[in-house]
């Protein structure tokens, strides 16, 4: 499997457990000029339709949709 391939495996497995856990995200690559696969996960998050204070609380699901994906546990 070629390496694009896999991080785009793994950023959709990311994008899922992200809604799991109550927020959604998008491949950042989608927002690049190019739309090229650079060899990097990005994401980006949106609050257009959301309150400011549900900021925090996004960013820990998306951070724990990520820790779900590589086995990461915090203390």
């Amino acid at each position: 499997m070629e390496r694009a391939d896999l991080l785009s495996e793994i950023a959709e497995r990311i994008n899922n457990n992200a809604i799991e856990n109550g927020v959604q995200v998008i491949k950042g690559l989608l927002f690049a000029s190019n739309q090229k696969p650079n060899g990097e996960l990005q994401f980006r998050l949106t609050f257009a339709a959301a309150p400011a204070e549900h900021f925090e609380q996004a960013l820990k699901a998306l951070g724990d949709a990520v820790r779900q994906e590589f086995g990461i546990t915090c203390e």
